[in-house]
């Protein structure tokens, strides 16, 4: 008897528990999260070497004897457009400054260098409106002929010559 008392009891117990869990849900508002990512602009450049791309320096050795050739380029996402412009001086002797060898071409990709406009530098890269927001990279192979004739009649000593290339808005 006590179990058919406790099976009774059991249902009952189950059944008025289950009235009680039906009805409404309670009222909440919605809850919602926002997820957000930045992708940041990076960029990278400068001279490719036996150590690899993007080198702030590099020294071509013997430049008098074989047109000094330099790989500059450039790795960018950015916001903006931009063009990398190069400023090439003549090569002027360490021990007198006075002791010059002009610089006779300038071959970008193996076109005669152009003045980039509004300045008094070469344009060798740009980074344009339709490169904005996008991963871009782009090299130029750049050659620098200095003057044979001053050579030619250059006194003994050591000359060197500067490539600079800055990053320019427009």
């Amino acid at each position: 008897m006590k179990k058919k008392l406790f099976a009774i009891a059991l249902i009952l117990l189950i059944a008025v528990g289950w009235v009680f869990a039906e009805g409404e849900p309670p009222a909440a508002s919605n809850v919602e999260a926002t997820l957000e990512a930045v992708i940041e602009g990076d960029f990278k450049h400068g001279f490719t070497t036996t150590e690899g791309p993007y080198k702030s320096t590099t020294t071509v050795e013997n430049a008098f004897e074989v047109n000094p050739e330099l790989v500059y380029g450039f790795k960018a996402q950015h916001e903006s457009p931009f063009r990398s412009l190069m400023k090439v001086d003549d090569f002027t002797e360490s021990a007198d400054p006075l002791k010059k060898v002009g610089i006779d071409s300038i071959l970008v990709d193996g076109e005669p260098a152009e003045i980039a406009q509004g300045t008094s530098k070469y344009l060798v890269l740009e980074y344009k409106d339709s490169d904005v927001g996008y991963w871009r990279t782009k090299s130029a192979t750049i050659v620098i002929a200095p003057k044979q004739s001053e050579v030619d009649a250059a006194p003994v000593g050591i000359y060197r010559s500067t490539v600079t290339i800055e990053i320019a808005g427009y």
